[in-house]
């Protein structure tokens, strides 16, 4: 096996084989660290692109490339923390308690007013982004979600590319005021 900063050097000159062996090297190390904080398969997947594609973009200002393990991990683990406390600021229905807390006080004319709110929220999210990524949102909001595969076949584009492109779509939705206003919102 060459020497780390010899094939960091040939991924910087633009080597495939050279990305190909870092890629291999490292992988296990990315997948070790999403198990260790317990990510979904998808999170999972986007933490490993992240990564991936930070070192694709910031490669030439490493000056160790003997470290680049620890770099990756210190990426990944970063990557991780961030997904972790995203995630835990979102409260999912899923949870049997707060699911049934809100059924008890629920009354008769909430579901109609929900749905039509649910209509109004989807309307404004259809004319914030474009075709595909309102597409992308709405089949991994259905119930079950699409799988990963599922909707790059759908929208025929590459699996690597729904993470970012879901998180961009996410970003555009979190900060415009059209949404905001739709959901009762203030900034």
């Amino acid at each position: 096996m060459a020497a780390l900063a010899d094939v960091v050097q040939r991924a910087i000159d633009g080597d495939p084989a050279a990305w190909k062996d870092l890629l291999a090297r490292f992988s296990a190390l990315v997948r070790k660290i999403t198990h260790e904080y317990r990510l979904s398969h998808a999170d999972s997947a986007d933490v490993s692109q992240f990564v991936w594609m930070t070192m694709y973009e910031r490669l030439r200002t490493i000056r160790n490339p003997e470290r680049l393990g620890a770099w990756i991990a210190t990426v990944a683990r970063n990557e991780c923390r961030r997904l972790v406390r995203h995630c835990s600021r979102e409260i999912t229905l899923a949870e049997p308690e707060l699911a049934n807390r809100l059924a008890t006080t629920e009354e008769a004319s909430e579901p109609v007013i929900a749905a039509d709110t649910s209509a109004h929220i989807w309307t404004t999210v259809r004319h914030i982004l474009n075709e595909r990524g309102y597409t992308m949102i709405l089949m991994m909001m259905s119930n079950p979600p699409a799988s990963y595969e599922q909707v790059s076949h759908h929208l025929a584009i590459p699996l690597g590319s729904i993470g970012p492109t879901r998180q961009r779509c996410l970003a555009q939705l979190r900060t415009h005021t059209g949404l905001q206003e739709s959901l009762g919102m203030t900034m």
